[in-house]
């Protein structure tokens, strides 16, 4: 039985597997920056005396987090052809948070604190969205979808 080009064309293993970490990785630290702005408003109330410890130690893992997405996109991006985009974005992402812990953490005004956070989770989500649901890459000739055989080619 002769090899066909569908098992050529399919990516490997260790291919698969780094896209779905990845995935993971993008999709949790979206999670993460997501929940921030809600553990903020519960300190609001008042009667939530951990609330400040959550969005501390969660401000303080996001840089962390962020750092291990940008080596496993880097890893994406030049092993299993995800686009340069997912890598540099995590570079982006990775500097804002920067900024916003120091911000938060040094106690700065909360008019630099509260927008810098939705523009995080804007671009965190963003980019978990635009990366972690994309399409298989594009094969090195040709386009992202399967080839036809002569058979449904022909009218």
């Amino acid at each position: 039985m002769a090899a066909t080009d569908d098992t050529a064309a399919r990516p490997s293993r260790a291919r698969r597997l780094l896209g779905a970490l990845a995935r993971w990785v993008l999709i949790v630290h979206a999670a993460l920056l997501v929940a921030q702005p809600f553990i903020a408003g519960t300190m609001l109330d008042g009667r939530s005396a951990d609330a400040q410890a959550w969005h501390l130690n969660i401000g303080m893992a996001l840089p962390a987090i962020g750092f291990v997405q940008i080596i496993v996109t880097l890893l994406a991006w030049r092993l299993a052809r995800w686009p340069q985009g997912a890598f540099t974005g995590s570079i982006a992402v990775w500097v804002l948070e920067l900024a916003q812990f120091f911000i938060g953490y040094l106690g700065m005004p909360l008019a630099m604190h509260i927008p810098l956070g939705l523009l995080l989770v804007v671009a965190g989500v963003g980019m978990a969205y635009c990366y972690g649901y994309r399409a298989a890459p594009a094969q090195p000739g040709g386009s992202a979808q399967p080839a036809r055989s002569a058979d449904e080619l022909t009218p």
